[in-house]
């Protein structure tokens, strides 16, 4: 799954607030919300918020298991406590997450269509 996260994270696919931050050399910056809807829509599971830095950060449980496709965009390590489960409903009701998910999906679905 990084493998494919990594060629379709894009700085518009990114936090408004991470843009002038993200780079090729550091994609996953300010991808965590909606990395952490796609992950969940193709390999279910739930969808955590933690604190990292004093800012939100979201990861995905499934079976138990703790994935955290961002976390290399942290300098150092990141602390699983704080946590609560956010609905996909929930971060949806943001017009901007809604949008920069559509954008991750659309950019998914054409690497999966090529692969297949």
């Amino acid at each position: 799954m990084y493998g494919i996260l990594s060629k379709i994270w894009s700085r518009e696919t990114a936090h408004p607030s991470y843009r002038d931050s993200w780079s090729e050399d550091n994609k996953s910056c300010g991808q965590c919300c909606v990395t952490a809807l796609l992950v969940q829509e193709v390999c279910g599971g739930k969808i955590f918020e933690c604190f990292v830095n004093n800012k939100r950060h979201f990861y995905n449980e499934i079976d138990g298991k703790i994935y955290d496709y961002t976390i290399d965009q942290f300098k150092g390590p990141v602390v699983y406590e704080r946590v609560r489960e956010r609905k996909r409903n929930t971060l949806f009701k943001s017009i901007d997450v809604h949008s920069r998910y559509n954008a991750l999906y659309y950019a998914y679905t054409q690497i999966i269509g090529d692969s297949k």
